[in-house]
């Protein structure tokens, strides 16, 4: 992750959320709807951009990976 604007990085796809769909999705219980990176997609709260077949080739990765923060209590919204 990084602040906009980053000019000329290389990238294959991006996926883009609200800081309050991130915190949301942090909690370590989050509400329906709030639970998955692509429910979150659905919800119009988060965005997928670019080619998006490596990122659905290893969706299980990327759902680990951006879950990661829910174990260390980074969720902000109760």
């Amino acid at each position: 992750m990084a602040r906009a604007p980053v000019l000329m990085r290389s990238w294959r796809f991006a996926y883009r959320a609200t800081p309050a769909a991130f915190a949301a999705y942090w909690q370590p219980l989050p509400p329906a709807g709030w639970h998955d990176l692509l429910a979150l997609t659905k919800r119009g709260e988060a965005t997928l951009e670019g080619e998006i077949h490596p990122f659905m080739t290893h969706l299980q990765y990327f759902k680990d990976l951006l879950a990661l923060p829910r174990r260390n209590g980074f969720g902000g919204v109760s």
